[in-house]
């Protein structure tokens, strides 16, 4: 499952490129303290190459990661043999990437530089939070063609289901990790709880 030389986890066995969000140093990290003895150099190993490549795939404006990249962070555009999708775009399971870095950094507070990926999509994805849109974006922040935010189900069905993933919910998973201003987060902390946020002596 890993690039013994790089350290890096592998899609499949045996593939040569990585899924971004497949890699999970907060886990590593518990495997390097738990795992068999003759294991745990490799883990510890294996969890500073997966910050170093976060900091490195995730987009530096946007802070997005591609499905599938190549190990040396750019998105992997290659054809595959079994399928006609392609995978070089923010969409489906570059959707998990904040949210495991974001546990990483509440866990153990180690920052190689891919804490800031949270900051980043906090700030690209506010206005679309407040507009209620739904895209799917190139890593670089371009909209592309689709309109939809998961892999099945028209737009409308995403929009009214408790399960769609929207701008806002991966803003929430990227809420663990940032430090951004109060003034930034509030209309989104607004409009997931209903009864209001206090500020001072009033509550909205």
């Amino acid at each position: 499952m890993w690039n013994l030389n790089n350290y890096q986890i592998l899609f499949f066995p045996g593939i040569d490129f990585t899924d971004p969000s497949y890699h999970l140093p907060h886990f590593y990290e518990l495997f390097a303290l738990w795992a068999d003895e003759e294991d745990r150099s490799f883990f510890q190993a294996a969890a500073s190459s997966s910050r170093e490549y976060l900091a490195l795939t995730c987009h530096p404006i946007t802070g997005f990661s591609a499905e599938y990249a190549e190990f040396d962070g750019t998105p992997m555009s290659r054809k595959l043999p079994w399928t006609d999708q392609r995978h070089d775009w923010f969409y489906s399971d570059a959707y998990r990437t904040v949210a495991n870095i974001g546990l990483d950094y509440e866990w153990f507070g180690v920052d190689c530089g891919q804490r800031a990926a949270a900051d980043r999509i906090q700030e690209f994805l506010l206005e679309a939070c407040r507009e209620g849109e739904y895209h799917t974006y190139e890593i670089d922040g371009r909209v592309a063609d689709l309109s939809v935010m998961q892999q099945s189900g028209s737009a409308d069905s995403m929009r009214n289901s408790g399960n769609s993933i929207t701008p806002a919910s991966i803003r929430a998973a990227a809420t663990i990790a940032t430090m951004l201003p109060i003034v930034c987060l509030y209309p989104f902390l607004q409009r997931y709880f209903v009864t209001g946020l206090t500020i001072g002596g009033v509550k909205e």
